[in-house]
């Protein structure tokens, strides 16, 4: 394959390595839920919090280069692509390439952000039902 190609496969899969370590770090912690302490939790919500705000403007305008990707998509048909071909279009071609390569990687990034909001729920839910039970426990006492 040519060095674009390679190029543009490593770089997908270092983000993908990104967004599955991310992954991991969520799953690592509703393993390991009932074992924290609220401040550990806690810290982990401010943690997860900054992280998230640093990626959010990052994944808003990745979602509109997406939108503008499937707009662009949308105009061009499988005949244009074919007409390029034949024509020897080049700069069409690279262009629709370089698109399409620029989708995937936003739609990898926007993933990896949705990753960091879910853990960012995952430990809000967790501190509002320590919060739950907290409250049980001092009724019941």
């Amino acid at each position: 394959m040519g060095a674009k190609i390679d190029k543009f496969t490593n770089d997908l899969r270092e983000q993908l390595t990104t967004a599955d370590n991310r992954l991991n770090d969520l799953k690592n912690q509703l393993e390991s839920a009932g074992e924290e302490s609220r401040d550990a939790i806690e810290a982990k919500i401010d943690q997860a919090k900054s992280a998230l705000e640093e990626q959010k403007s990052k994944a808003e305008e990745g979602r509109q280069r997406v939108k503008s990707y499937l707009e662009a998509d949308l105009a061009e048909t499988n005949q244009d692509v074919h007409d390029w071909k034949q024509k020897r279009e080049l700069h069409k071609l690279d262009k629709r390439a370089e698109r399409r390569e620029n989708y995937a990687a936003d739609a990898i990034f926007i993933a990896a952000a949705a990753i960091d909001e879910a853990n960012v729920a995952f430990l809000e839910a967790l501190e509002a039902r320590l919060d739950a039970e907290e409250a049980h426990g001092a009724a019941g006492a």
